[in-house]
């Protein structure tokens, strides 16, 4: 916000985000310095606080500054030194021979210590991400995903998606496709270990070949992928299009542009989100008999009482998704995050313990 100084020049209070110094920023606070060591040399007239004159030029190089957060120390000498000579002269008159050689040995130096530090910020140009929000990218990939599925993730696939963010916004597409799918192939190997097996170095190709033959009907085993891919679930039929997708880009001769990078860091988050459900929906099965909690105190031990009930239907602890389905499903107004605000209250007073990831058993 720009107001009005004691001195009655403008005075720019900043704010509590700084912005980023675009490069024509940069450019033009380096211009209005050089208009400053020609103002000291030729005596020009200080101007008014609107004028493209000498206080004016000092006052939109305090605002870039003071925006972006650059070279603070710089911020702080313009804004003593214009102040000194506000206080001195008038708007027509021009600075004494002392004043004049100050003027032009501290632009000098200003200069030098603005471009040390821009020296020190690396940039990148960012690219075109269409209806994907840059910013967005960059600081909270996890948007991609509602917060539920994003917890579930493990901390692989997540920082996967987060590269694949980034390399996306600085225009790397190859690396943001085979990161998106990195993260994809991780829940694939999660869904088909959730009811089999663990496997250990599986290819993509053959996890999604056991994860088909548990869907396809006997009479269409024989049949083409392409007849058989007709009968799978939607969340199959993504991970066949992604599979071949990274074959594709396996090969050198084959390199997606920006848009095909989109595309697939969209088509991953909503297969991931599929898979989640997927789980999800497996892990409540035969919950809409269960009937809600009648007798508990508070809140807690209403989420004491649902995991009570849903210990019968697990062998190794109640999921975590299970306490939230069953709460939703029984329209208690709890919001996910108080469940899950609870469900720590409970672990923290001993009442429970987890006998392995995103499970509880009580105690």
């Amino acid at each position: 916000m720009v107001q009005q100084s004691e001195y009655g020049g403008a005075e720019f209070t900043g704010s509590a985000d700084s912005e980023v110094l675009t490069l024509a920023e940069a450019f033009g606070i380096g211009s209005r310095i050089e208009y400053l060591g020609r103002a000291a040399r030729h005596d020009y007239e200080l101007g008014d606080p609107e004028d493209n004159q000498v206080i004016g030029a000092l006052i939109d190089i305090e605002q870039s500054l003071r925006r972006s957060g650059v070279a603070t120390t710089v911020v702080k000498q313009i804004s003593d030194f214009r102040s000194k000579i506000q206080s001195h002269y008038n708007p027509d008159e021009s600075l004494s021979s002392d004043d004049s050689r100050e003027l032009e040995r501290k632009s000098d130096a200003w200069w030098n210590m603005i471009l040390t530090e821009l020296k020190r910020q690396k940039r990148i140009p960012a690219a075109d991400t269409g209806l994907l929000d840059q910013q967005g990218l960059v600081d909270n990939p996890e948007k991609l995903l509602s917060s539920g599925v994003w917890d579930w993730l493990d901390d692989r696939p997540r920082q996967d998606i987060r590269e694949a963010a980034k390399t996306l916004v600085v225009d790397c597409s190859t690396s943001s496709v085979m990161l998106s799918l990195r993260a994809v192939e991780h829940c694939l190997r999660e869904w088909y270990e959730y009811e089999n097996e663990p496997i250990e170095s599986a290819s993509w190709g053959h996890v999604l070949d056991l994860l088909m033959e548990e869907f396809v009907t006997d009479e269409k085993k024989n049949d083409t992928v392409l007849t058989q891919l007709s009968d799978l679930p939607p969340v199959l039929t993504n991970l066949y299009y992604l599979k071949e997708k990274r074959n594709e880009v396996n090969h050198p001769e084959e390199s997606p542009d920006g848009q095909e990078a989109r595309q697939t860091l969209m088509i991953v988050a909503s297969t991931i989100t599929e898979i989640f459900e997927y789980i999800t929906e497996k892990e409540v099965e035969g919950m809409d008999v269960l009937e809600p909690p009648m007798d508990y105190e508070d809140d807690e031990d209403y989420i004491v009482e649902i995991m009570r009930m849903l210990e019968s239907q697990y062998e190794n602890g109640v999921p975590r998704t299970a306490i939230y389905k069953a709460t939703e499903m029984f329209d208690k107004d709890l919001s996910r995050d108080e469940v899950e605000a609870l469900i720590q209250d409970i672990l923290m007073g001993g009442r429970a313990y987890e006998p392995m990831d995103e499970r509880l058993t009580l105690i």
